[in-house]
């Protein structure tokens, strides 16, 4: 019977620390797809300080979509004034 308890214990454990590192791991995962947003915020940003259209920036950028790059544009515009 103890080493039946035993066992559970150590399973318990071992589920506890597979758990913390599958959060581990979403967790960076979550915060490398920040990065690359933000990342593409700033190109997209640049872009439209360099005078691209619209549909320039949809086509080269196909995670924005129109309104994603019109809210860049004000958000850009509202920072210059």
């Amino acid at each position: 019977i103890e080493m039946t308890q035993v066992a559970m214990i150590f399973e318990e454990e071992k589920q506890q620390a597979v758990e913390a590192e599958r959060k581990k791991a979403a967790d960076s995962i979550d915060a490398e797809r920040k990065k690359a947003a933000d990342s593409e915020q700033q190109v997209v940003i640049k872009m439209i300080g360099r005078g691209y259209s619209t549909e320039e920036i949809i086509s080269l950028v196909s995670s924005y979509s129109k309104d994603d790059v019109e809210a860049s544009r004000r958000k850009t515009a509202k920072r210059k004034h």
